[in-house]
């Protein structure tokens, strides 16, 4: 089945919330926007919340699954700040 435009546009509001979240340590230091960026996306994409709920709804997304999954990712992930 194909996603709709609307739902494509959440997946994609996810999506970027994933990345920001992933956030690579470099050799050059990390910005503070880049690394307040990556906390809070983290954080949004490993509580349940009601936002979090509405935007998986919307993208077709099991919110549990995606904080299951994403609390992996994240412990799993370098450190920053």
């Amino acid at each position: 089945m194909t996603a709709s435009p609307e739902q494509s546009l959440w997946q994609d509001v996810l999506m970027r919330a994933i990345t920001d979240a992933r956030l690579q340590p470099t050799r050059k230091p990390l910005g503070e926007n880049a690394v307040s960026e990556a906390l809070d996306a983290r954080r949004y994409l490993t509580t349940p919340s009601k936002d979090l709920a509405m935007v998986c709804l919307f993208a077709g997304v099991d919110m549990e699954a995606l904080v299951d999954r994403m609390r992996v990712q994240v412990a799993k992930a370098p450190k920053v700040g």
